[in-house]
């Protein structure tokens, strides 16, 4: 009678350890269905590249003309440079020279002094403005959007051309001293 029950319990615990499989349809793991598939995301993978390729040749022209605008504003902060120690100089042989100013000499300094604060408050508010720019292009090139690119590299090179003119601005100006 023991071994009759210990076969019984061994029979119900392997019985109830194995998994039923059903007969049904087999949709999707054939390798017909697996190859079409295949070829599917191949499709589209390729249409993606194609689409970053056009995009990229659309937007040359504009990428160009951003780093011909970042080299000449390099040029531009070095000449700043010189033009601020050529201004310093100058301001230290006035100071030595103070009691031969003339009145209008000391309030054209200083409205230079002036315009020179406001180009360089005008200048440090378009600081952040290329990277968040920059920011919208990743979006763009994620989202295959040509027109927010484009707008967004328009965007960049105008702020560029600003920066360009106020640096320019403030070079007159030191010069002026």
């Amino acid at each position: 009678m023991k071994k009759i029950m210990t076969g019984l319990l061994i029979m119900v615990f392997v019985l109830g350890m194995g998994t039923f499989a059903y007969a049904g349809t087999n949709a999707g793991n054939t390798t017909t269905d697996r190859k079409a598939l295949l070829v599917q995301k191949k499709e589209a993978v390729q249409q993606k590249v194609q689409n970053m390729k056009a995009l990229k040749e659309q937007i040359q022209p504009q990428i160009a003309q951003i780093k011909a605008n970042r080299t000449e504003i390099q040029k531009l902060r070095i000449e700043a440079r010189e033009a601020y120690n050529a201004a310093m100089q100058n301001i230290k042989d006035l100071k030595g020279k103070s009691d031969q100013l003339t009145e209008a000499q000391i309030a054209e300094l200083k409205t230079t002094k002036e315009s020179l604060k406001t180009t360089k408050l005008a200048l440090s508010n378009t600081k952040g403005d290329v990277r968040t720019e920059m920011l919208a292009i990743r979006d763009a090139r994620k989202d295959q959007n040509i027109v927010q690119a484009k707008a967004a590299l328009e965007n960049i090179i105008a702020i560029q051309q600003k920066r360009i003119a106020l640096i320019r601005t403030g070079i007159d100006e030191m010069n002026h001293i």
